[in-house]
């Protein structure tokens, strides 16, 4: 009896011994690395949400792709430039670790500014600031009438007319690109007035501008014209005098562009032509003489009618 019940007694301690064993043997479970971005296209200084979804794991080492890193559970990230980024989540757990990838495309962020944009003009070059983040090349569409187009970071343009013109800037790199509008409205360039006479004493037809400060330039020397009398033709933009001298026959009428370039005489051989006037409407020239009597013909010279009208007795 005795030697049966020590035989029990060895069989239960290794039973005991076995069942200890395979407790003793049984691994922790292995760590599974997951995650999810809230989005993974996205523009330069867009901020992107990390979410981990790892299993089985305590801590946490992510790589960005842009050599930044981070040991939160969930970061949060943002692009200071660029391009495609390979994002890395290696999970570590009691049973070791995993690793997941994602990439992230990051297209550039297209802006610009204007220069004094309350205060455009049409016929004054604008200036155009890019303030993009990381592109390499550009596109600029001013949006006139001509489509012009620029390549330059940071271009200038001129517009010819007044109105509201939608500026395009394309932002590009070998990651994409991105497209920024701005609606700019352009004013009529301001009319500066300005006064023509003739300096008798000086033989020259000056002008005086008329915005308070005086300016007075010369335009064109007439001398030996004796001019007396001038008249501004805003339709066509010209000044014409009338030029009379002590002998008669060698006296007309002369015209020149505003800058004082193309004087010519468009009539000839008049009897002292005094006080002249246009007449836009009907495209005439008027002017009276030393004989009282008033002529006209077309702003050209052409269809000459002397002494038309008779105003005699009349000094001019």
């Amino acid at each position: 009896m005795k030697t049966k019940f020590h035989k029990y007694i060895i069989l239960t301690i290794l039973s005991f011994a076995f069942v200890s064993c395979q407790k003793d043997d049984v691994l922790p479970p292995q760590s599974e690395a997951q995650f999810s971005a809230s989005a993974t296209n996205v523009k330069v200084n867009e901020v992107i949400q990390f979410t981990n979804n790892s299993q089985n794991a305590t801590a946490y080492l992510w790589s960005f792709g842009d050599g930044t890193t981070s040991r939160e559970v969930s970061p949060r990230k943002s692009y200071q430039s660029s391009d495609v980024f390979l994002v890395s989540l290696v999970s570590t757990g009691a049973g070791g670790s995993t690793i997941s990838n994602m990439e992230i495309t990051v297209s550039p962020l297209a802006s610009f500014s204007v220069e004094d944009e309350e205060n455009l003009i049409s016929g004054t070059s604008i200036q155009f600031t890019n303030t993009s983040l990381g592109a390499t090349s550009y596109s600029w569409s001013f949006g006139d009438s001509e489509n012009s187009t620029s390549t330059d970071e940071n271009p200038t343009f001129t517009y010819s007319n007044e109105g509201a013109y939608t500026v395009t800037l394309t932002a590009t790199t070998n990651a994409g690109s991105d497209t920024f509008d701005l609606v700019i409205n352009v004013a009529a360039e301001p009319i500066v007035e300005q006064l023509y006479y003739i300096d008798y004493s000086d033989e020259y037809i000056r002008k005086l501008i008329l915005d308070g400060s005086g300016t007075v330039s010369d335009v064109l020397s007439v001398t030996g014209k004796k001019g007396a009398y001038i008249a501004y033709d805003e339709v066509n933009e010209k000044v014409y005098w009338s030029n009379f001298s002590n002998d008669y026959g060698l006296n007309g009428i002369w015209r020149m562009n505003l800058d004082g370039t193309n004087a010519e005489e468009v009539i000839s051989d008049l009897n002292d032509p005094w006080g002249i006037a246009i007449d836009n409407t009907n495209g005439k020239i008027y002017w009276g003489d030393s004989d009282g009597t008033i002529s006209k013909a077309n702003l050209d010279g052409s269809n000459l009618e002397l002494g038309f009208f008779s105003a005699s007795g009349a000094e001019w």
